[in-house]
């Protein structure tokens, strides 16, 4: 089903095991899956009971991609990712797509994007207007937070808690660069206005 504006997806809780061929992939673009919220009627997707709605992924994807997405709230849910030596993607989070924005990531906990690739926990590479607050984020290799790219602004970050622990000094090494040579910050924020 396509949320309409104004709708709130409540998450069971439980875990919802998520690869490339069950990703949650938003396409808001014309002709994609899903529609835009408004400024008055956003729509939410949250866990019933927070963080224990788990979106628990095998690293072949990214778990929830929105694209061309606008007026959205993602709240409360735990997100993880896992180490997938055959994937180059696998991130918790990516938000893209012509006209994307009006996002807000709020009370998630996030961790552990694939590490055989060049991801971060949130990934946000085009659009106006987030708001990512409250969020926890853990173990990690390269980036937690990216939000990048000439096309992009006015990412409004606050009271997030973000923690490397081991996700760097863990990584499995054969065949993967992204641990040994590249540094790792928590937030990236460049190429961007706002």
């Amino acid at each position: 089903p396509r949320p309409s504006s104004g709708e709130t997806w409540l998450m069971k809780d439980g875990t919802y095991n998520i690869n490339s061929a069950n990703e949650v992939d938003l396409n808001c673009a014309v002709g994609g899956n899903a529609v835009n919220g408004t400024v008055s009627a956003p729509i939410t997707i949250k866990s019933q009971n927070e963080r224990k709605a788990f979106l628990k992924g095998d690293g072949s994807t990214t778990i929830l991609l929105m694209r061309s997405c606008q007026w959205y709230i993602v709240e409360g849910l735990h997100i993880e990712n896992a180490d997938n030596s055959s994937s180059t993607v696998g991130s918790t989070i990516s938000i893209n797509g012509t006209g994307v924005g009006n996002i807000t990531l709020r009370r998630n906990l996030l961790l552990h994007p694939n590490r055989y690739a060049n991801t971060g926990l949130i990934s946000i590479s085009e659009g106006n207007n987030y708001l990512i607050e409250e969020n926890e984020l853990y173990y990690f290799h390269r980036n937690a937070l990216n939000c990048i790219g000439v096309t992009t602004g006015f990412c409004t970050m606050r009271r997030n808690y973000i923690n490397q622990r081991d996700g760097r000094t863990t990584c499995p090494t054969a065949g993967n660069n992204w641990c040994d040579s590249d540094p790792s910050d928590s937030i990236i924020s460049y190429a961007s206005h706002g």
